[in-house]
């Protein structure tokens, strides 16, 4: 198996940014009280546990070898790309509600 330098590094990386998303989104849900933030929360989560999952599996000696992970890593992120997208989804019908109707007079001050 080849080995490339920083596997293991890259992922961590990306797992704190992922909770750094993660801690954003709920503090966000905090202010605003929109519902489609927690499931944003989450998704961001699931991928912090995704990158994590990557980061304990790679790298010169790993926690856990990748082929008995690989399932688990895969359903991971399944969930986690699902949960982002339906929250964006939510997120853009919270947008069109609250959208005031075409030609209802406001306009730009531009």
């Amino acid at each position: 198996m080849h080995i490339s330098p920083g596997a293991f590094e890259v992922n961590a990386a990306a797992a704190l940014v992922a909770l750094l998303a993660a801690v954003v989104r709920l503090a966000s849900w905090r202010k605003t009280g929109h519902g489609y933030m927690l499931w944003l929360c989450a998704g961001w989560l699931g991928l912090c546990v995704y990158f994590s999952l990557l980061a304990i599996s790679a790298g010169y000696s790993p926690v856990w070898n990748r082929d008995e992970l690989a399932p688990t890593i895969r359903l991971t992120l399944a969930v986690a790309v699902t949960l982002i997208a339906g929250s964006k989804l939510l997120m853009l019908r919270v947008v069109w509600k609250c959208a005031p109707p075409h030609g209802s007079g406001r306009r730009n001050s531009t």
